[in-house]
């Protein structure tokens, strides 16, 4: 396995993207988040992350390399997931195109 970063990611400074976007002290939910570096990178500056990806292994990847108090991952379908708490931002990076009912989706995932 790889360090999980996709080769445009590290062109096009993708980290600082959604960094520049996330306010000190917010909650943001990580859909599709791999082997979580935009996870943890964003844990240093947001209030609380919570990060999925229905894949075990990069789940199982980044709890071993990352780890912070307000960081949380967990595997699972985050199409049929039931988040218990509100979020102030979504990331949903590279995560659409895989989805097969979009709008169904982005409706539900509007209410977290």
């Amino acid at each position: 396995m790889n360090d999980g970063v996709h080769p445009k990611h590290r062109i096009l400074d993708y980290h600082k993207f959604f960094l520049n976007k996330i306010e000190k002290n917010s909650k943001i939910l990580d859909i599709g988040c791999g082997m979580g570096e935009v996870a943890f990178d964003i844990s240093k500056k947001a209030q609380k992350v919570v990060a999925i990806d229905i894949n075990k292994k990069k789940i199982e990847s980044a709890k071993r390399r990352f780890s912070r108090d307000n960081l949380t991952f967990i595997v699972g379908d985050a199409t049929d997931y039931n988040f218990n708490e509100r979020f102030d931002y979504i990331i949903l990076s590279n995560v659409l195109e895989h989805i097969k009912d979009r709008q169904a989706f982005l409706k539900k995932i509007k209410n977290f």
